[in-house]
């Protein structure tokens, strides 16, 4: 296992380097670099794997450590003089104490994540198990190509995460400890990029650390569930400082959109909501700046370029399925825009010609008449009417896409953070971080003459996404509702530079220091109880399963796993549930190898075993190679399976000569297959 996770730094952090590539005068500390360097090479690696799959190369660890080394030698070559670090330490400077901090906040989030993640013997809720088989797939076939969608993650849903953790389970022999250990290592460091993203967008590096407590401490950031979507919110912060590092430098675009596009790739919807903010982004910094900043465009259409890469081989091989089925992926932005009106597509698509036509004529230079300075906060606050009575006053749904966990949301869920919390999309914030943005929003609207100048442009920014995530999460209440309770972790965001915000602008015009540190200490000793314990509570207590269920079965399971009587990856084959369950306990039945096996939407064996004959059970099991057989009450739980055919099927299995009786506990019997 160490050498694997010695692998995951080398990987990342070499083929990180290429920033260093690309750019030549990156003003950051070692730290800073290193933190982003990582990033990025994380970010890279679902898009080099989506490039190497379209282009038939073998999704090999080595192929992927070699680019590392090529892209760490080149920038080693090229850019010698840059690269060697420079220490200071007669002095320690503030920013270095900042960077300490943060680095105790990251530990005690990576303690949290992975001391969690392992504090129960299987993988939560159902979908990780979909994504260690699928993950698994690409480490043996080195490949997510195949013929037929076999399961719900397998192409055409995004790959870029499976691609991730399939080459990384390329070196070591766990797909359970690979799943939990690095999802957990990678989500933790978000703490990291966003400290850096925060200090590079406010150019206040105080906002940034407050910041980067509040993102620490809030519950509604992301959880340790194995999940694409939390993948990408880590990646996240990394992808907003390569768009606000765009203005020291152009280049950074090329970063911009290759982060972008593994967003794309990833996840599906969080990759929709990045594209959304970068929207958002572009047209306030077009309205602050007067100036079409195409360096942002092109990021973004150079970012959406690179996902169709994966996009229309993925649609064109699999469009029948998707037609039938979805895909979880693709057919999110067909559901997006299929419920968009039709009317107000075409007036998109004219204002967006429109606009490239005002780019050509006006050569960048924008001839909105904005030169009165007080009509800036006017015309926002009037688009911000219009939009709100569009919310409001449409009975029925125009955007109508709920999710698996909507509900309706309340200031309840808000101000009071609880220690049991969502698996898949954790909420809450807690009264004292709330109470801290709710007064930033309040300074905010109560200095609007001020929100569009230049120098407050990451406010105006912060504040419209703020108010955006916040229509999104109320989306039960109005007349557009986008899956609102994804929409918490980019709230988390947008709340914890508010509340950086909000801290600094109340501290300002206290000139003891002495007060000034003992309000902080005060805000920190008040946010522990009320936000950051409910969410170490919930990130570290013992979180269910939703395939095997019963408790007792769940005793041969982890046995299977950890007792070494069963050698690593054996062909062990569930009669009743979804053998996805066995990738969990480090089990391989290569069900993706017949549809008879596993198939998405089709008729697998599983699912009517028990209707067949015993004869027919071991011929299905010897046509396949499957060498272990495992049934009991978890069939009962999972797919009601009635008692006395189980029981009559058990006892079969006992007196048969074809199946030798290897472990059972009280409800569940492992056979192997003679």
């Amino acid at each position: 296992m160490l050498l694997s996770i010695l692998y995951f730094f080398v990987l990342a952090i070499g083929l990180g380097f290429l920033i260093d590539l690309i750019i030549k005068d990156w003003k950051a500390d070692f730290l800073e670099k290193l933190v982003i360097r990582l990033g990025t090479g994380i970010a890279i690696v679902p898009v080099l794997g989506i490039v190497l799959n379209v282009l038939h190369i073998p999704l090999d660890w080595k192929i992927f450590l070699a680019f590392s080394i090529i892209t760490f030698s080149a920038a080693l070559y090229f850019r010698k003089r840059e690269l060697l670090p420079k220490f200071n330490f007669s002095k320690l400077t503030k920013s270095q104490t900042y960077s300490f901090l943060v680095l105790i906040m990251f530990a005690i989030t990576a303690y949290m994540y992975i001391h969690g993640s392992f504090a129960y013997p299987w993988l939560e809720d159902g979908d990780p198990y979909g994504y260690a088989l699928t993950s698994k797939y690409i480490a043996e076939e080195k490949t997510y190509s195949h013929p037929y969608k076999f399961d719900h993650y397998s192409e055409p849903y995004t790959q870029g995460y499976q691609i991730f953790m399939g080459v990384l389970h390329q070196t070591n022999n766990s797909i359970y400890w690979n799943m939990k250990f690095f999802n957990a290592l990678i989500i933790s460091f978000s703490i990291f990029f966003f400290f850096y993203f925060a200090k590079r967008f406010t150019k206040n590096q105080d906002i940034a650390l407050i910041s980067t407590f509040a993102l620490f401490a809030v519950p509604c950031w992301v959880g340790h569930f194995i999940f694409s979507l939390n993948f990408n919110m880590a990646l996240f912060p990394l992808f907003l400082y390569a768009l606000a590092s765009l203005e020291s430098n152009k280049k950074w675009k090329f970063l911009t959109a290759i982060i972008f596009a593994s967003a794309l790739v990833n996840h599906t919807y969080t990759g929709v909501t990045f594209a959304i903010l970068l929207i958002i982004y572009y047209l306030n910094k077009l309205f602050v700046e007067e100036k079409i900043n195409k360096e942002i465009l092109q990021a973004g259409f150079f970012g959406v370029l690179l996902s169709l890469l994966f996009y229309i081989p993925s649609y064109l091989k699999h469009s029948d399925s998707i037609a039938k089925r979805g895909s979880g992926g693709i057919n999110q932005i067909f559901l997006f825009v299929g419920k968009i009106p039709p009317l107000l597509i075409y007036i998109i698509i004219f204002l967006a010609l429109a606009f490239l036509v005002l780019c050509y004529i006006k050569k960048g230079k924008l001839f909105l008449p904005l030169k009165r300075k007080d009509i800036k906060y006017k015309i926002f606050f009037a688009l911000f009417i219009i939009i709100m009575l569009l919310l409001i006053i449409p009975s029925n749904k125009i955007i109508d896409i709920k999710g698996t966990a909507t509900r309706d949301y309340n200031l309840g869920d808000f101000f009071i953070a609880k220690k049991g919390n969502m698996t898949n999309n954790p909420i809450g914030v807690g009264w004292v971080l709330m109470t801290l943005f709710c007064i930033g929003i309040l300074i905010i609207l109560l200095n609007y003459k001020k929100l569009f100048k230049k120098e407050n442009f990451w406010v105006s920014t912060t504040f419209i996404w703020a108010i955006f995530s916040l229509v999104i999460i109320f989306g039960t209440y109005f007349s557009i509702m986008f899956i609102p309770f994804r929409m918490w972790t980019f709230f988390a965001v947008f709340a914890s530079l508010i509340i950086g915000f909000s801290v600094i602008t109340i501290l300002k015009p206290i000139k003891n220091n002495l007060l000034k540190i003992s309000l902080l200490i005060l805000i920190v000793i008040l946010v522990i109880p009320t936000s950051f314990s409910q969410k170490y509570w919930h990130n570290t207590a013992q979180w269910p399963e939703h395939m095997v269920m019963v408790p007792e079965s769940q005793e041969l399971y982890i046995w299977l796993r950890d007792s070494g009587r069963v050698p690593k990856d054996s062909k062990v084959y569930t009669l009743c549930i979804h053998p996805w369950a066995l990738y969990g306990y480090d089990m391989n039945p290569e069900v993706w190898n017949d549809k008879e096996l596993a198939h998405y939407g089709g008729n697998p064996y599983y699912g009517s075993s028990l209707n067949k004959t015993l004869e027919d059970n071991y011929n299905f099991l010897k046509r396949y190679n499957l060498d272990y057989v495992v049934l009991g009450a978890s069939c009962i739980a999972k797919s009601n399976v009635d008692i006395n055919q189980l029981n009559k099927r058990i006892q079969e299995m006992i007196n048969s000569p074809n199946f030798s009786l290897i472990k059972n506990t009280e409800s569940e019997f492992l056979f192997r297959v003679i």
